[in-house]
């Protein structure tokens, strides 16, 4: 609703300012403030998961965790990107 866009802006906007007045809004700090993966770093995760490259999936996930993104938001992007992949491959439709 607009209500919640209004909300979510001005927590973008709260943590914009910092002691030298604010910084321009960007995608990344709005998904740092909502614990969001960054979908591009997702598909290198996914990537290096399905080939089988344990250290460097752990990596990557230990990366995006520690950039702020939830765990159970990650995993989920993750079940969702692979659900959208395999409907593609099977119903391109």
């Amino acid at each position: 609703s607009v209500r919640d866009a209004l909300s979510l802006l001005d927590q973008a906007i709260a943590h914009s300012l910092n002691d030298h007045g604010a910084t321009p809004i960007t995608a990344e700090l709005v998904r740092n403030m909502l614990g969001l993966a960054d979908k591009t770093q997702l598909f290198d995760l996914i990537e290096s998961l399905l080939a089988g490259d344990i250290t460097q999936t752990l990596s990557l996930f230990k990366s995006l965790y520690h950039a702020g993104a939830d765990p159970v938001l990650l995993l989920q992007d993750m079940l969702d990107l692979t659900h959208f992949i395999t409907r593609l491959k099977l119903v391109p439709d």
